[in-house]
């Protein structure tokens, strides 16, 4: 064959090679960066984290604390009292009992010994006074005399503790000669006792 038929001894370039060629932007981040970036992420986050478990626990101490001086500055007064017991009413509450003497009216002495002593600077009172009232049939003269050793403060009719029908008797006579009705006193002397004796002192003159 000649050499005009003959095709050039030429060879086809290879494909160009792009491999190197960036492809995407998110190739084109280096990883170092990356990991840089992740790094500090996370150093960020657990620095959040210290920081709040730091105020979490102020806060909780500081109402421990709190709690503390309250219960320390409570006064003991503070304690829970007991309930105080009700009360009945005024139609519950127990009446107090009448005295017998209230309950049934007290006899009439039948006769009683009217004993006078002096209790006043008036000479004579005692002796006077026991004429007038023993002048009443029911009362029988006893004893006349003094009671130096005693200072009363008005006329008094003493009768004999328990005894209703000397209290009625001694009420009687204390409003007729001016004065009050009282139970014996120990002063008195011991010849006016008797189961139904009244004795009269005189601290004044009464108007008989």
């Amino acid at each position: 064959m000649s050499s005009h038929n003959r095709q050039p001894d030429t060879q086809a370039e290879p494909p160009a090679d792009y491999s190197d060629e960036p492809r995407s932007g998110v190739q084109n981040l280096p990883l170092r960066g990356l990991a840089m970036v992740l790094i500090a992420v996370a150093a960020l986050l657990a620095l959040w984290a210290i920081y709040s478990m730091s105020r979490t626990e102020a806060a909780n101490n500081a109402a421990s604390s709190t709690t503390s001086v309250t219960s320390s500055a409570a006064p003991a007064s503070a304690a829970p009292q007991s309930p105080a017991p009700a009360q009945p009413s005024p139609a519950e509450q127990p009446q107090p009992a009448e005295s017998s003497a209230e309950q049934t009216p007290a006899a009439p002495m039948e006769e009683a010994t009217i004993h006078v002593l002096n209790n006043s600077t008036q000479q004579g009172l005692a002796a006077q006074v026991s004429q007038k009232l023993t002048g009443d049939p029911k009362y029988h003269a006893g004893e006349v005399g003094n009671l130096p050793n005693t200072i009363l403060s008005e006329n008094t009719v003493f009768f004999n503790p328990g005894d209703a029908a000397a209290e009625h008797e001694a009420r009687e006579l204390a409003t007729r000669i001016g004065g009050v009705a009282r139970e014996r006193i120990p002063e008195l002397p011991q010849e006016t006792e008797g189961p139904h004796s009244l004795v009269v002192v005189l601290v004044n003159a009464p108007a008989l």
